[in-house]
């Protein structure tokens, strides 16, 4: 995922401003991308419900409703062939088909998720990300998680309790800013710098003293 993400160095760019920052600050940091922070399956429901109902839907009117053409004593009626086994056999046909398009597809389902909940699965998998990666027992405390995730195109900046009494809303806003304004560039591994050069500037040398104190 990375690799596809990032050219060639970009991610060694990144391991070298974390180390450096790192080493300015005795704050531990970690830059963290995901492709998706939720599985959305209401959504690909929903667009498996809907792609059903368009193929029923061009099959209907594509289709003839009646079959007279059979011929002998016996053809004085007519069949229907769109009949309720086959109609019933399209929709859940057409339903796994779509479901497992939205699936390999993910943007198709986009337009069925409110932003609201792409925020929330977001801070989920962050919170989430930043307790399973080891900053929530980071010396004093000192750890920052930068969170990316690409389905929903949003950014998360986390970090302890000990690191927040150093840092305002703004400082936060202000590292989730520079790493936003590098992806709308089309300079991810530079927004990821930019935004671990302003955690840096921001807590420079604030940690260190204690590190020392400790070794």
């Amino acid at each position: 995922m990375a690799k596809a993400f990032f050219k060639t160095g970009d991610t060694k760019r990144i391991k070298q401003a974390i180390c450096e920052a790192e080493d300015r600050t005795g704050c531990e940091i970690a830059a963290v991308i995901a492709e998706s922070s939720g599985r959305y399956d209401r959504a690909e429901d929903v667009f498996g419900v809907l792609f059903s109902a368009v193929i029923l839907t061009c099959l209907w009117l594509g289709l003839p409703m009646l079959d007279n053409t059979s011929s002998g004593a016996w053809a004085s009626q007519d069949v229907a062939v769109l009949n309720l086994p086959l109609i019933l056999l399209i929709m859940i046909g057409g339903f796994a088909l779509g479901a497992f398009l939205a699936t390999m597809f993910p943007t198709l389902k986009t337009v069925f998720i409110a932003r609201q909940e792409m925020a929330e699965e977001v801070a989920k998998s962050a919170e989430s990300c930043f307790y399973t990666s080891g900053l929530r027992h980071a010396k004093h405390g000192a750890g920052v998680l930068i969170y990316l995730s690409r389905f929903e195109h949003m950014v998360q900046v986390i970090g302890d309790d000990v690191t927040s009494e150093y840092l305002t809303d703004k400082d936060w806003q202000d590292i989730r800013d520079a790493l936003i304004a590098g992806i709308k560039q089309r300079q991810p591994a530079n927004g990821f710098i930019d935004a671990i050069a302003i955690l840096s500037n921001k807590l420079e040398g604030v940690f260190l003293a204690d590190f020392k104190d400790e070794d």
